[in-house]
């Protein structure tokens, strides 16, 4: 039996930082560019569905029914201890 090892970071950021910022930080703890677009979705294992909460890239460019990552706060989307969101790179 053959066991794939879990990848992950924990990452802290200030509540008053954008969801842009914590889209960045996320990206930069693995090594990545942030050079597409991305979201932040509250449906976990559908999140193009239009139900739930959505935040994305998109909502800053052009007409998007999603909400802003620019301009909404990490404070504002993780309020509630244990609260999570999709993060969709």
């Amino acid at each position: 039996m053959s066991l794939k090892p879990r990848v992950y970071r924990d990452i802290e950021i200030e509540g008053a930082r954008s969801l842009h910022d914590l889209a960045e930080a996320i990206v930069a703890a693995f090594d990545f560019d942030l050079d597409h677009a991305f979201g932040f979705y509250s449906d976990l294992k559908n999140p193009y569905s239009r139900s739930g909460e959505r935040y994305e890239l998109f909502a800053d460019m052009t007409d998007s029914d999603g909400g802003s990552v620019k301009r909404t706060k990490v404070a504002q989307v993780f309020g509630v201890v244990g609260k999570k969101m999709l993060f969709l790179f």
